[in-house]
Protein backbone atom coordinates (compact mmCIF):
# COMPACT_ATOMS: atom_id res chain seq x y z
CA UNK A 1 0.00 0.00 0.00
CA UNK A 2 0.96 3.79 -0.78
CA UNK A 3 2.51 5.69 2.30
CA UNK A 4 0.75 8.73 0.55
CA UNK A 5 -3.08 8.59 -0.65
CA UNK A 6 -2.46 11.55 -3.96
CA UNK A 7 -6.38 11.13 -4.15
CA UNK A 8 -7.01 12.91 -0.69
CA UNK A 9 -5.76 15.71 0.24
CA UNK A 10 -4.38 16.34 3.94
CA UNK A 11 -5.68 19.51 5.67
CA UNK A 12 -3.47 18.98 8.82
CA UNK A 13 -0.30 17.58 10.11
CA UNK A 14 -2.38 15.79 12.81
CA UNK A 15 -3.61 13.66 9.97
CA UNK A 16 -0.29 12.35 8.73
CA UNK A 17 1.56 9.43 10.53
CA UNK A 18 4.53 9.66 11.71
CA UNK A 19 6.02 7.68 8.66
CA UNK A 20 4.31 10.77 6.61
CA UNK A 21 5.87 13.43 8.04
CA UNK A 22 9.27 11.44 8.58
CA UNK A 23 8.92 11.59 4.11
CA UNK A 24 7.88 14.93 3.81
CA UNK A 25 10.37 16.79 6.35
CA UNK A 26 13.10 14.74 5.20
CA UNK A 27 12.45 16.09 1.46
CA UNK A 28 11.47 19.50 2.54
CA UNK A 29 15.23 19.50 4.11
CA UNK A 30 17.72 17.11 1.95
CA UNK A 31 16.16 17.84 -1.70
CA UNK A 32 16.69 21.05 -3.62
CA UNK A 33 13.93 22.90 -2.22
CA UNK A 34 11.48 23.61 -4.68
CA UNK A 35 9.42 27.12 -4.57
CA UNK A 36 6.57 26.02 -6.43
CA UNK A 37 4.60 24.87 -3.41
CA UNK A 38 2.37 22.57 -5.94
CA UNK A 39 5.50 20.63 -6.32
CA UNK A 40 4.76 19.40 -2.93
CA UNK A 41 0.73 19.06 -2.81
CA UNK A 42 0.80 16.69 -5.95
CA UNK A 43 3.72 14.49 -4.59
CA UNK A 44 2.14 14.32 -0.99
CA UNK A 45 -1.36 15.50 -1.08
CA UNK A 46 -1.29 18.19 1.53
CA UNK A 47 -2.07 21.88 1.43
CA UNK A 48 0.13 24.66 1.68
CA UNK A 49 -0.65 25.29 5.17
CA UNK A 50 0.75 21.57 5.64
CA UNK A 51 4.33 22.13 3.48
CA UNK A 52 4.52 25.58 6.09
CA UNK A 53 4.39 23.70 9.40
CA UNK A 54 6.32 20.82 8.71
CA UNK A 55 9.40 23.35 6.90
CA UNK A 56 9.76 24.45 11.21
CA UNK A 57 11.33 21.49 11.24
CA UNK A 58 15.37 21.46 10.52
CA UNK A 59 15.71 17.77 10.98
CA UNK A 60 14.27 14.64 10.27
CA UNK A 61 14.83 13.21 13.73
CA UNK A 62 12.68 15.50 14.99
CA UNK A 63 9.39 13.85 13.55
CA UNK A 64 10.46 10.38 13.59
CA UNK A 65 8.28 7.92 16.37
CA UNK A 66 10.88 6.45 19.31
CA UNK A 67 8.85 3.19 19.42
CA UNK A 68 10.49 1.64 22.06
CA UNK A 69 9.67 -1.88 20.21
CA UNK A 70 11.86 -1.17 17.13
CA UNK A 71 13.58 1.91 17.72
CA UNK A 72 17.14 1.50 18.20
CA UNK A 73 19.19 3.90 20.66
CA UNK A 74 22.13 4.28 18.12
CA UNK A 75 19.78 5.51 15.18
CA UNK A 76 20.14 8.83 17.43
CA UNK A 77 23.93 9.22 17.08
CA UNK A 78 25.22 12.07 15.16
CA UNK A 79 26.44 10.36 12.38
CA UNK A 80 23.17 7.94 11.37
CA UNK A 81 21.00 9.51 9.17
CA UNK A 82 17.35 8.39 8.39
CA UNK A 83 16.29 7.48 4.98
CA UNK A 84 13.07 7.17 3.51
CA UNK A 85 11.85 3.81 1.80
CA UNK A 86 8.16 4.07 1.13
CA UNK A 87 8.48 1.41 -1.25
CA UNK A 88 9.46 -0.64 0.87
CA UNK A 89 6.28 -3.33 1.69
CA UNK A 90 8.03 -6.19 4.85
CA UNK A 91 8.08 -5.29 7.87
CA UNK A 92 10.86 -6.82 9.29
CA UNK A 93 12.05 -6.55 13.22
CA UNK A 94 14.90 -4.91 14.21
CA UNK A 95 16.65 -8.45 15.64
CA UNK A 96 16.78 -9.30 11.96
CA UNK A 97 17.69 -5.87 10.45
CA UNK A 98 19.62 -3.43 12.24
CA UNK A 99 19.16 -0.56 9.68
CA UNK A 100 15.62 -0.50 8.83
CA UNK A 101 12.64 1.12 10.89
CA UNK A 102 9.03 -0.52 10.23
CA UNK A 103 7.52 2.30 12.68
CA UNK A 104 8.59 5.46 10.14
CA UNK A 105 9.53 3.73 7.04
CA UNK A 106 13.15 3.87 6.06
CA UNK A 107 16.68 3.22 6.85
CA UNK A 108 18.99 4.76 9.71
CA UNK A 109 22.45 4.64 7.55
CA UNK A 110 25.47 5.47 9.50
CA UNK A 111 27.92 7.75 7.53
CA UNK A 112 31.17 8.39 7.63
CA UNK A 113 33.76 11.21 5.81
CA UNK A 114 34.19 8.94 2.85
CA UNK A 115 30.41 7.63 2.43
CA UNK A 116 29.57 11.68 2.64
CA UNK A 117 31.77 12.61 -0.53
CA UNK A 118 30.77 9.79 -2.59
CA UNK A 119 27.10 10.49 -2.51
CA UNK A 120 27.74 14.12 -2.85
CA UNK A 121 30.13 14.25 -5.30
CA UNK A 122 27.73 11.81 -7.45
CA UNK A 123 24.90 14.03 -6.85
CA UNK A 124 27.01 17.18 -8.64
CA UNK A 125 28.18 14.83 -11.52
CA UNK A 126 23.99 14.06 -12.50
CA UNK A 127 23.45 17.60 -11.92
CA UNK A 128 25.97 18.47 -14.24
CA UNK A 129 25.02 15.61 -16.36
CA UNK A 130 21.27 16.86 -16.71
CA UNK A 131 22.28 20.70 -17.85
CA UNK A 132 24.46 19.38 -20.50
CA UNK A 133 22.01 17.05 -22.04
CA UNK A 134 19.17 18.68 -21.03
CA UNK A 135 17.55 21.95 -23.19
CA UNK A 136 17.14 24.99 -20.69
CA UNK A 137 13.14 25.03 -21.25
CA UNK A 138 13.06 21.17 -19.87
CA UNK A 139 12.58 20.47 -16.17
CA UNK A 140 15.65 18.06 -15.54
CA UNK A 141 17.43 21.27 -16.48
CA UNK A 142 15.87 23.44 -14.04
CA UNK A 143 16.56 20.43 -11.56
CA UNK A 144 19.88 20.05 -12.35
CA UNK A 145 20.74 23.80 -11.94
CA UNK A 146 18.54 23.90 -8.55
CA UNK A 147 21.28 21.69 -6.97
CA UNK A 148 23.95 23.17 -8.60
CA UNK A 149 23.61 26.09 -6.96
CA UNK A 150 22.10 24.99 -3.94
CA UNK A 151 23.67 25.40 -0.05
CA UNK A 152 23.88 21.97 0.22
CA UNK A 153 26.25 21.63 -3.17
CA UNK A 154 27.91 24.84 -2.20
CA UNK A 155 28.62 23.31 1.32
CA UNK A 156 30.27 20.51 -0.60
CA UNK A 157 32.32 22.59 -3.27
CA UNK A 158 33.57 24.69 0.22
CA UNK A 159 34.69 21.12 1.94
CA UNK A 160 36.71 19.66 -0.95
CA UNK A 161 38.15 23.17 -2.07
CA UNK A 162 36.40 23.75 -5.23
CA UNK A 163 35.15 27.34 -5.81
CA UNK A 164 31.24 27.38 -6.28
CA UNK A 165 30.88 30.32 -8.23
CA UNK A 166 33.19 29.19 -10.44
CA UNK A 167 31.69 25.73 -10.78
CA UNK A 168 28.13 27.38 -11.68
CA UNK A 169 29.43 29.94 -13.84
CA UNK A 170 31.79 27.36 -15.64
CA UNK A 171 28.71 25.15 -16.06
CA UNK A 172 26.70 27.36 -17.30
CA UNK A 173 29.33 28.62 -19.72
CA UNK A 174 30.10 24.85 -20.65
CA UNK A 175 26.79 24.30 -21.18
CA UNK A 176 26.08 27.22 -23.89
CA UNK A 177 29.26 26.06 -25.61
CA UNK A 178 28.21 22.60 -25.57
CA UNK A 179 24.81 23.66 -27.19
CA UNK A 180 26.61 25.62 -29.94
CA UNK A 181 28.76 22.53 -30.82
CA UNK A 182 25.65 20.41 -30.93
CA UNK A 183 23.74 22.97 -33.25
CA UNK A 184 27.09 23.43 -35.62
CA UNK A 185 27.05 19.06 -35.81
CA UNK A 186 23.23 19.05 -36.71
CA UNK A 187 23.62 22.23 -39.42
CA UNK A 188 27.30 20.92 -40.69
CA UNK A 189 26.71 19.01 -44.11
CA UNK A 190 26.51 15.43 -43.64
CA UNK A 191 30.15 14.38 -45.56
CA UNK A 192 31.45 17.32 -42.87
CA UNK A 193 29.57 15.66 -39.00
CA UNK A 194 32.53 13.14 -38.72
CA UNK A 195 35.12 16.03 -38.58
CA UNK A 196 33.04 18.59 -36.58
CA UNK A 197 32.94 15.46 -34.12
CA UNK A 198 36.15 14.80 -34.04
CA UNK A 199 37.22 18.40 -33.23
CA UNK A 200 39.27 19.27 -30.07
CA UNK A 201 36.96 21.89 -29.18
CA UNK A 202 33.92 19.74 -28.13
CA UNK A 203 33.51 20.81 -24.72
CA UNK A 204 32.75 18.08 -22.19
CA UNK A 205 31.59 19.72 -18.50
CA UNK A 206 32.83 16.10 -16.65
CA UNK A 207 36.55 17.33 -17.94
CA UNK A 208 36.21 20.26 -16.54
CA UNK A 209 34.66 19.12 -13.53
CA UNK A 210 37.64 16.49 -13.12
CA UNK A 211 40.08 19.38 -13.12
CA UNK A 212 38.44 21.38 -10.32
CA UNK A 213 38.83 18.18 -8.30
CA UNK A 214 42.19 17.45 -8.76
CA UNK A 215 42.78 20.98 -8.21
CA UNK A 216 41.06 20.95 -5.20
CA UNK A 217 43.42 18.13 -4.10
CA UNK A 218 41.39 17.10 -1.37
CA UNK A 219 41.58 13.62 0.94
CA UNK A 220 39.50 10.91 0.85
Amino acid sequence: MALFDKTKQVDSVEELTHAQKAHIVHTLNYSPRNSNLRFYRRKFGITNQVVSELSEYSNVKDVVKRDERYYSPNWDNDDVIFHPDADRIEVIPIANDNEYDSVNEGCHYKWDEADCYQIFSSLLDRALEMIRDSAVDQETFTEGLDYLVSDVNKAFCKSVGIDHEELVLGALHYKDLHDNERIQYELNPKDNKADALDSSDVVCIDDYVTELKQQAAFDF
